[in-house]
């Protein structure tokens, strides 16, 4: 009998084709929206206009910036192992950093893209700039107001910002 390396369950029958271990079946289902590294994928160059809210008035008044999407263009992208570079684990598999003796591992079903073309993606930003240029107006952090433009790489097609609760 051994446990499984995700959730600690015992198991009996070794789950041998695991690239992450020794798993149940219930830890070796690929989760939704996961994307196996080496597949491709499509990541968007979105557009946005971005301007300032105010959710409340409480202590002076709590602001944010809202992001209302103008364009998305899909790119070809493709997946790769690990989370990107916000996971300390992750990097130290990447580094091919050892603990206790065992090589770090990789988060179990974490994965990141990446666009498979860096040209194709810099040119969609300078042509999203010139289409929507016409967006940025004034300051958006001023009491007289405005709109800034914002590109950028993102893994979903552009989305609007949730308008923030007022609180009471």
């Amino acid at each position: 009998m051994i446990n499984c390396t995700e959730c600690g369950e015992k198991i009996t029958e070794i789950n041998a084709s695991s690239y992450y271990g020794k798993l149940c079946n219930e830890c070796d289902e690929y989760p939704d929206g996961y994307i196996k590294p080496g597949n491709e994928a499509t990541m968007w160059v979105n557009a946005y206009e971005v301007t300032r809210h105010c959710g409340s008035m409480a202590e002076g008044g709590d602001w944010y910036n809202h992001y209302e999407p103008l364009s998305s263009i899909p790119i070809q992208a493709r997946s790769h192992e690990g989370h990107e570079t916000s996971c300390g684990r992750c990097n130290d598999a990447r580094e091919g950093k050892i603990v206790g003796g065992q090589p770090v591992t990789f988060c179990h079903w974490g994965f990141h893209l990446k666009p498979v073309s860096s040209m194709t993606v810099e040119f969609m930003k300078q042509y999203l700039g010139q289409i929507h240029g016409y967006v940025a107006d004034g300051n958006i952090y001023s009491v007289l107001g405005g709109a800034e433009l914002s590109i950028c790489l993102e893994d979903e097609k552009g989305q609007p910002t949730e308008p923030y609760g007022h609180y009471e």
